[in-house]
């Protein structure tokens, strides 16, 4: 069983696809990288796994059970979390203190 699963996820901006039928799912132990060109949804969909926005159709399954995540607080329940990059470091602190 996938402890997340994306399925069909579609989002537009203004009438502006940005993700069209999204699929995937993540299993124990497998790590997910998320490549592409600027512009190309990432930032999209990783703001949709985390509740940040809500997709336009699809779902998106968390240990076999569809989700309607209300907002990031309900995903970060189910330990799901995103660091956003930020360029804005403290020169003073390792790299794990600025994380």
């Amino acid at each position: 069983m996938a402890l997340l699963e994306v399925n069909n996820i579609s989002k537009a901006y203004h009438g502006n696809p940005v993700l069209e039928d999204v699929c995937f799912a993540v299993r124990e132990g497998e790590t997910l990288g998320i490549l592409g060109v600027n512009g190309s949804g990432k930032s999209t969909l990783v703001r949709l796994i985390s509740g940040d926005i809500f997709p336009d159709s699809g779902n998106i399954c968390h240990n076999g059970q569809q989700v309607r995540w209300r907002g990031p607080a309900d995903a970060i329940n189910c330990k799901i979390a995103t660091v956003h990059q930020n360029f804005d470091l403290i020169p003073d602190l390792t790299a794990a203190e600025n994380v």
